[in-house]
């Protein structure tokens, strides 16, 4: 899950890279027609690989994959149960970033703080294995 989040997102953040810097040139020409043509591309690009791979899947994935994470870290003892549940809070806040294209404008707000809760998690967990490590 977490590689296929990763896959979803590079595939979507791609998109600011490789397209549009092409169509911002293009666009800047004098022909209406080119212009709206260029339009047509772009929101086809961004709806493509930003909206359907980068954030719904992308979000999708990144949820599942903090929610399993939080599972196997919380099974094999390493991480509390409280943490657990927080984690798995993050998921399902990351994934209810989805619901921002079903018109629920709070799951934008929902999906970032979802994702800072989790950057936070990581980064404690990361901390955690680094002093354990130490102690041996």
């Amino acid at each position: 899950m977490g590689l296929a989040s990763a896959f979803f997102h590079v595939l979507g953040f791609s998109r600011w890279l490789f397209a549009f810097n092409y169509l911002a040139v293009q666009y800047d020409g004098r022909d209406v027609a080119q212009k709206e043509a260029v339009e047509l591309v772009f929101h086809t690009f961004h709806q493509y690989l930003g909206v359907t791979l980068g954030e719904t899947l992308g979000f999708t994935t990144m949820g599942i994959w903090a929610i399993l994470t939080a599972i196997a870290l919380y099974q094999s003892g390493y991480l509390p149960k409280w943490a657990a549940y927080l984690s798995d809070l993050s998921g399902l806040g990351i994934i209810a970033g989805v619901l921002e294209w079903a018109g629920w404008s709070a799951a934008v707000e929902i999906n970032a703080y979802a994702y800072q809760l989790w950057i936070l998690i990581i980064a404690g967990l990361g901390i955690r294995f680094i002093i354990r490590s130490t102690r041996r």
